[in-house]
């Protein structure tokens, strides 16, 4: 009688549990998390990159590279183009580079020059306003004041003037 129990409870319960066990694929329990991602204020296309105001219109366009120059152009809330610089590696280093403010305007560009092996270096400060409008610029050179070497140690002969 127990041997006719057990088989009867391994074929009601046990065995139709063992084959849809074997039946059944193994179910993978997958949780979708959502990732923020945060729009950059830049965005590039084409190589081109763009900075835009808080209304989403254009405040710098920037262009690639080409044969070693690059031009930047500076916009107003209209689209309309205000200033433009140009970074170059011709003939020396010219260099750009933009402080905005938090609506996305230029506040402040700073442009650095190294002409042709020279050991003079030019910066060159510009403030705008909100709309992107030149307001104020200073020039500094580096170093100050032009070196003199003495001749005594050169050995080189200053021009005659006469």
């Amino acid at each position: 009688m127990k041997a006719t129990l057990l088989i009867l409870f391994i074929s009601v319960f046990a065995l139709p549990a063992l084959v849809n066990a074997q039946t059944k694929a193994p179910v993978k329990k997958t949780t979708t998390k959502k990732k923020v991602v945060k729009k950059p204020v830049a965005v590039a296309k084409n190589d081109t990159t763009y900075q835009y105001y808080a209304n989403k219109k254009v405040s710098v366009k920037t262009a690639p590279m080409v044969d070693n120059d690059q031009k930047i152009w500076l916009y107003d809330r209209a689209g309309n183009v205000t200033y433009t610089f140009v970074n170059s590696r011709k003939h020396g280093v010219t260099r750009t580079e933009f402080r905005f403010r938090a609506d996305g305007a230029v506040e402040q560009a700073i442009t650095t020059q190294h002409p042709d092996a020279g050991i003079h270096g030019y910066k060159t400060t510009t403030t705008f306003s909100v709309a992107n409008e030149p307001e104020w610029q200073t020039s500094e050179k580096d170093p100050m004041r032009n070196l003199n070497y003495p001749i005594a140690t050169t050995g080189i002969k200053p021009p005659n003037n006469g």
